[in-house]
């Protein structure tokens, strides 16, 4: 899995990027409106939660 935040902190991961598994390549994206530095997280965890839905992680 690689990814990149697109915010200037550096305790987020993976809001944008992309996963190879069994030779495929999977791109993805998440783009919600953070108000306040705490709601960052909720970014990773929502792309995660959301690529395990789709049996890719």
């Amino acid at each position: 899995m690689h990814g990149k935040t697109g915010w200037g902190t550096s305790n987020i991961e993976i809001p944008v990027g992309w996963i190879e598994k069994d030779g495929k390549i999977y791109s993805f994206a998440i783009n919600l409106d953070i108000k306040e530095g705490k709601d960052l997280p909720k970014r990773e965890e929502m792309t995660k939660e959301s690529l395990k839905a789709l049996n890719i992680i």
